[in-house]
Order: structure tokens, then sequence, then C-alpha cells
């Protein structure tokens, strides 16, 4: 992966609109199996410059260590927060994540003025916030917490491999290598393994319950038999209801596909992620019977409160169609009634470039114009709305430009009884 330094243009903005303490929080360990999810929150001085601070993921080992030691001496403050398992198992790992990230501001001595968080927003914050997509990329401040939280959570899982060698926490530090599943495949779950993460590549074809999970992986018999074997699941398996599905969008019988998915999705549990794999395996031959698959299941999962999966769902379309219309403004619907907003902001852009691509130029105008409202120092926002301006033959599109630059941005403000800021180029000035 290529090396990109932060930049601290968005820091400085804001500190330019009166925010003097701007704190940057990131979170490390989502996805591992085992292991916490480690958040930390920076603020950095202005007046100490630390150079070649970048996304920790694009950093050597050694070189972050380097970078951790430099930011946390710099730092006007600096906090690191973890969820371990337990609360994982209990919460999910998208809420951990959040609390850890939460813990990590409150610690920071003197708090800030605001805060700006890779991808998320934080809930019940007692200061103003946003959500940067990429934002590990695009601010020093985040890629600065990315740095350390990723330090720490590395020194902590090589502590984990001192208690228990047989898994390996010092190569992998607790994600689904081949190595790692092959221990959880040999040894079982350890005291360190999150019970709700169920890497489908143990199990083969099938998916199994949590408590069969529990029976097999706790098994000794299983593990010196060698019953359960590591691999790759296949399509060789389907259902017949799931094939009869297959069938109708392969003949474009998408009507009769929607009615039989209902049908399942009624009868059968897994049917969500079977009929997912459904639309991933018809979606080269025929991208809109994979979005007529990927719309009930997602209408299904929302019915039942799983907006998490029901967005990844979309996010996934939406990376194997590009462009889709459809699939790009229902993913903004449902980031938006879920909160999400650096996933609402990163679709409300790819809807914007869609409508460009398919001649929809006063959609992408509106569209653009919300985005640089909300985000004006994005030099994309403000490209996509010139080039809708032009489609359109607006005869000084630099004056709509400048228009739109002079308007209010909105700044998220924590708490629903608390505040709303609102930035201008005047400074910032609290609203009711």
């Amino acid at each position: 992966m290529a090396k990109v330094r932060a930049f601290r243009t968005l820091e400085n903005w804001y500190r330019r609109m009166g925010f003097n303490r701007v704190a940057g929080v990131d979170e490390v360990g989502r996805g591992c199996l085992a292991g916490p999810v480690v958040a930390a929150a920076v603020i950095l001085d202005p007046e100490r410059y630390v150079p070649r601070v970048c996304d920790s993921k694009t950093v050597t080992p050694l070189e972050r260590e380097r970078l951790y030691v430099k930011i946390t001496r710099a730092a006007i403050a600096w906090g690191v927060a973890a969820a371990e398992p337990e609360e994982i198992d209990r919460i999910n790992i998208h809420q951990a994540g959040l609390r850890a990230m939460q813990r990590a501001v409150s610690m920071l001595a003197p708090l800030p003025d605001c805060v700006l968080v890779d991808a998320f927003r934080i809930p019940d914050l007692l200061m103003p916030q946003k959500a940067v997509p990429h934002g590990d990329s695009r601010c020093t401040a985040i890629a600065a917490a990315s740095i350390v939280a990723k330090v720490t959570r590395d020194r902590l899982m090589r502590q984990l491999h001192e208690q228990d060698e047989r898994y390996g926490f010092d190569r992998h530090k607790g994600y689904a290598t081949r190595d790692h599943l092959d221990a959880v495949t040999r040894f079982g779950y350890s005291a360190a393994h999150r019970r709700s993460f169920r890497p489908p590549s143990i199990f083969g074809d099938r998916l199994p319950s949590p408590a069969e999970f529990d029976d097999i992986l706790l098994d000794p018999e299983h593990h010196e038999s060698g019953a359960i074997e590591v691999r790759t699941p296949s399509r060789s398996f389907r259902s017949e209801p799931l094939a009869r599905i297959e069938t109708l969008l392969n003949t474009l019988c998408l009507d009769e596909a929607r009615a039989a998915a209902a049908e399942l999705l009624g009868q059968d549990a897994d049917a969500p992620e079977r009929l997912l794999e459904t639309a991933v395996a018809v979606s080269p031959v025929n991208p809109e019977a994979d979005f007529a698959l990927v719309s009930i299941v997602t209408e299904y999962l929302l019915g039942r409160g799983n907006a998490g999966r029901a967005g990844a769902a979309l996010q996934q379309f939406v990376a194997r169609v590009p462009n889709h219309y459809d699939g790009l403004t229902k993913l903004v619907e449902v980031a938006g009634a879920a909160g999400w907003e650096a996933v609402m902001v990163e679709a409300r852009c790819l809807l914007a470039d869609a409508c460009l691509s398919q001649s929809r130029p006063a959609e992408a105008r509106v569209i653009a114009e919300e985005l640089v409202a909300r985000e004006p120092w994005e030099r994309g926002h403000l490209d996509r709305l010139r080039r809708a301006l032009m489609m359109l033959q607006v005869s000084d599109p630099e004056i709509v430009v400048a228009d739109t630059l002079s308007g209010q941005a909105a700044f998220e403000h924590a708490g629903a009884a608390g505040p709303r800021i609102a930035v201008d180029a005047a400074g910032p000035e609290k609203g009711g």
C-alpha cells in the first residue's frame, strides 16, 4: 500500500474558525478474531510539527513505533481506551468501537474544542464533532490517533502471545490469517477470542449456531480427530429454492424471483446470507438481477432492525456495480436513517458522480451543493459542482460556486438537547 502523508489542512481550517484544540480519533482491531478493539484520541500541538505522520496501515512497524514516541511527546494531550472481547460479544463490534473512542476522548486533558473522527460519529460527546471519510489518510490528527492506537494494540497482542503462544498473536495480531485459523481449528477459541466472530471459512458450506460453534471448537475430540477442515465455502451447495431463484434471475423473471426470495426469507434464518451470495453469483451477467435480490434482502434486514448488515450489503453491491443510481440512492437513504454520516457523504459523492455520468446534471448540482455546504474544504465537491453547472450551461458557474461557499456549513453537535454549532466565514456561532 502506497504511503500517503496526511495533511493538516482540515485541522487548520477548524482552528481558523475558532476551535483551538482539535482532536483526532481513530480505532484499530475492528476486524480481528481475537483481542480488544483499541481507540486513541490525540490533540496535536500546531506549534510542534511531527513530520511523516500518515495512516498507520501504510507505515512499517518500526516507523510506527518511532512516530508513536514523537506523537505522544509533542501532543497537547492524548488518550487510549479499549473494549475487550467480552464487551464486543455483548454489544457488537460497532458499538464497542464507538464506546472505546468515547472513552479515549474523555481521557484527554484538556478536553478538545472539537473532535474529528475517522468515518463514524461518536454518540454522547460533550463537544462538536465531525465524521471524516478516510480520515486517517486525510487528516493529520486522525492519522496520529491511528498510529497511537495501532502501536498500543500491537503491544497488547504481544502480551497475549506471551500468555498463550499457541495462536501466534505476535505475528497476526488477532486477524484471520491462515495460520491463525489453523490454530483455532486445532486448539479452539481462547479467552482472548471474540465468541461472536465466527469465520465461515472454518465451517465449509454452512454456518453453525452459536451453541454448535462452541461445542465443536471446545471439544478436544474434534481437534484430535481432525474433524474440522479449514476450507473456503464453495458454490456447489445450493438448496432447491436458491437454485430456482437463481434460474429466475438469469431468465429475467425478476418479479417471480422477488416473490420466491420473500418466501424463503420467511422460512429460513440463513436465507439473507444465502440470497446475498446468489446475488453476487448473478451480478457479472445481470447487475439488475443482483440489485433486485439485494433490495429485497435489504428491506427484510431493515424491517428486523439490522441496519448494519443492510448497509454492508448495499456497500458491497455499489462496489460490484459502480454508478448504479438506484443502489446508491438506497445506500444514501439507509446511511442517513442510521446516522452513518461518513458512509452517507461518500455515497452521495458516488451518487453525484453517477448523475454526472448519466446526464443528470440537475440532480448532480443539488447533491454537489449540499456536499460543498457540508464540507467546503473538499476540492472534489467543488469539482462536481462545477461540472454540473457546466453541463447545465450556467452562464457564470464561479458565481454559483462562490455563493455556495459563502453559505453556512453545518457542524454536528452531540446530544439532541444541546445547541448546534454553525460555522461560517465569521467564525463559530452557537445556534438554538
